[in-house]
């Protein structure tokens, strides 16, 4: 009798905006690029809870990853505009 395969999961299950879109007639092959010319390599950099949940509102409002999300600030997609107060 086989033995049923063991699946691993970490933590949550993923949200909708946070799954990688499906593109039909395009398999996912490790090393070559998908939505970007060039192949994504894992950074670690440190952020508050804060922060991160703000990433987190951010991606969900524009329906992306948070990698995603940062990976289009990097490239100057996406722009983040300062807001000014009369006492600055």
């Amino acid at each position: 009798m086989p033995k049923p395969k063991k699946t691993k999961r970490k933590g949550r299950p993923r949200q909708d905006y946070e799954k990688k879109p499906s593109c039909k007639g395009v398999k996912s092959m490790r090393g070559q690029p998908e939505s970007h010319d060039q192949v994504k390599k894992p950074v670690s950099f440190s952020i508050t809870p804060t922060a991160q949940l703000g990433l987190a509102r951010f991606s969900k409002q524009l329906n992306i990853s948070r990698s995603e999300l940062i990976e289009r600030i990097g490239r100057g997609l996406l722009t983040i505009v300062e807001l000014k107060t009369e006492s600055d």
